[in-house]
């Protein structure tokens, strides 16, 4: 007897509807890891780095914009050939965290392309951190045998691990965010120009010739040519660029965003032993990389709100104690540059990367040249 809720036609609706489905979501999941392997930051960052270099910058956006290779070069004594003596790439990728770093490192290794010298940038609390900025970096990153070491010191609530479990099956659950956002930006930028043209007294008139003029960016060298900057970014370095107009009200901001920063003690209360920073120097000395620490520049406001803070201090002592037992350099260069080349409290411009990128030439790479040049041979 035919069960009396059975409906024929919703069945064949509901079959046809999974059968137009389940071929949808494949095609946008082969889509999306074609996007992912080209497109995605992380894996942008890893293509370029295509050999081992004797010194590999690590680090976030503060690395990323705070060391040019290309000076660097300047800076180093030349072979016979007429090459620097030492090669050099910043891996450092914006908006990563610190255990995110050292699964780059760990990805480096496993392509069987190991620096000798890992020097790696950091601002606050950064070395101790667990948790990441963006997750789907680490569904990008992280292999099934990184599982149980992601799940002992970052994701130790079962949702949050479940949910790293879903992003490495599903490119579309992954990308969601990323997804959403592509489609609003376009969105706004399709609503902004219909407003924009029906605004328009001259219908031929494009919104590029009503616009006002507008201050040039401070930190762009007239005479940086389009080649250099591809050869910068095929070395690492991203260029940070903003308006001098927007200093006074990025400063507010960021004294906003930091006062709370420094005042909860949370944030500087983490053990070392039970962060990555343990992880990264046993990765590091198991593979022969010599691992080098740097505070990176940052403002006289950010220094001013550092020393405020009841907790910084006792935090800053702990961890140079837990360095110094490793016997990991650690240098603070935090102070080293001028107010007026940094675009923020925490980012180096342009000029204030070729600065500071001598800077740490003198300070760290050039007293360890002999010592470099006697392990190469």
């Amino acid at each position: 007897m035919m069960r009396s809720d059975y409906h024929p036609l919703l069945n064949r609706i509901a079959w046809v509807l999974l059968l137009l489905l389940l071929p949808t979501w494949g095609l946008t999941e082969l889509m999306l890891s074609r996007w992912g392997s080209t497109r995605y930051p992380i894996n942008t960052h890893l293509r370029r780095y295509r050999a081992p270099t004797d010194l590999l910058f690590l680090g976030d956006s503060r690395m990323s914009a705070g060391i040019n290779p290309l000076v660097l070069d300047q800076e180093l004594p030349q072979d016979p050939t007429g090459q620097p003596v030492l090669s050099s790439h910043n891996l450092g990728v914006q908006a990563t965290s610190f255990g995110i770093q050292y699964l780059i490192l760990e990805r480096v290794i496993e392509q069987q392309k190991t620096p000798r010298v890992v020097i790696l940038g950091y601002v606050y609390n950064e070395l101790t951190e667990t948790f990441f900025f963006e997750s789907p970096d680490l569904a990008e990153l992280s292999d099934r045998q990184d599982w149980p070491l992601l799940r002992n010191r970052s994701l130790q609530d079962m949702d949050a691990f479940l949910d790293l479990v879903l992003q490495s099956m599903s490119r579309v659950y992954r990308y969601r965010f990323h997804i959403r956002h592509v489609l609003a930006r376009r969105a706004d930028q399709y609503l902004s120009d219909v407003s924009e043209a029906r605004s328009q007294p001259h219908p031929h008139r494009t919104p590029q010739q009503v616009q006002p003029d507008r201050p040039q960016p401070s930190g762009a060298s007239e005479e940086t040519t389009p080649q250099q900057r591809q050869a910068e970014r095929e070395r690492g370095f991203q260029r940070h660029v903003s308006l001098n107009a927007d200093l006074e009200n990025i400063l507010a901001r960021e004294a906003e965003t930091y006062q709370d920063w420094f005042w909860k003690v949370d944030n500087w209360d983490d053990d070392p032993e039970q962060t990555f920073l343990a992880d990264m120097i046993a990765l590091s000395r198991a593979h022969g990389v010599e691992l080098i620490f740097v505070k990176m520049p940052t403002t006289r406001l950010y220094t001013q709100m550092e020393a405020r803070s009841p907790h910084v201090d006792t935090y800053q002592r702990r961890l140079d104690r837990y360095l110094q037992a490793h016997q990991i350099p650690h240098y603070d260069l935090s102070e080293s540059m001028p107010d007026r080349v940094l675009w923020d409290t925490i980012h180096l411009t342009p000029e204030g990367a070729e600065q500071f990128t001598r800077v740490l030439y003198r300070q760290i790479i050039q007293p360890r040249l002999d010592q470099w040049a006697e392990q190469r041979r």
